[in-house]
């Protein structure tokens, strides 16, 4: 009797054990997944086409008229469990293409996400070369146009024969 009894109180203590301990191991994973030290998402940039891209011999266009040009698509996705935050950061360089390069004081900018302009002006006034900081919750994705013009009260002789080529890169914010 004492036997059976010993062996019905081992049995229970290892559930007990067993319990105790996947208890403990769920809520560990269930917290961890809420600390953002624990866990760092990693932001996916998608594009459609070219990460460089060129203007050349465009014409100007009133700020009316830039619906027409044809933008620079992209899009953010957040696949993590946490809002992640960001900066679509703007670069412009010097293309080997043998033209002599336009500057940014000619040229104007406008950031849409859907239908909601984001921000748009002088490409000369964007500082630090960060167009926006935005923020994207967890599971769910930005899509963004990027359309560059000359501007078109800028003198022919200011952007004739010239080229103009940039880069758009989105930098995680920790």
């Amino acid at each position: 009797m004492k036997i059976k009894r010993a062996s019905v109180v081992v049995v229970i203590g290892i559930i007990l054990v067993l319990s105790i301990t996947l208890i403990a191991i769920r809520s560990k994973n269930f917290f961890d997944k809420r600390r953002p030290d624990v866990e760092k998402n990693e932001l996916k940039t998608v594009r459609s086409g070219d990460q460089q891209l060129n203007l050349t011999e465009q014409t100007p266009v009133d700020d009316k008229s830039s619906g027409s040009i044809t933008p620079y698509k992209f899009k953010i996705e957040n696949n993590g469990n946490t809002k992640e935050s960001y900066n679509i950061v703007y670069e412009d360089f010097v293309s080997d293409d043998g033209k002599e390069h336009l500057g940014r004081e000619v040229l104007k900018y406008q950031l849409k996400s859907g239908d909601t302009v984001i921000k748009e002006g002088n490409l000369i006034d964007i500082k630090d070369n960060i167009i926006t900081k935005e923020e994207i919750n967890p599971k769910t994705i930005k899509k963004y146009e990027l359309r560059i013009w000359v501007d078109d009260k800028v003198p022919a002789s200011e952007w004739v024969g010239k080229s103009y080529s940039y880069n758009v890169l989105v930098n995680q914010v920790s």
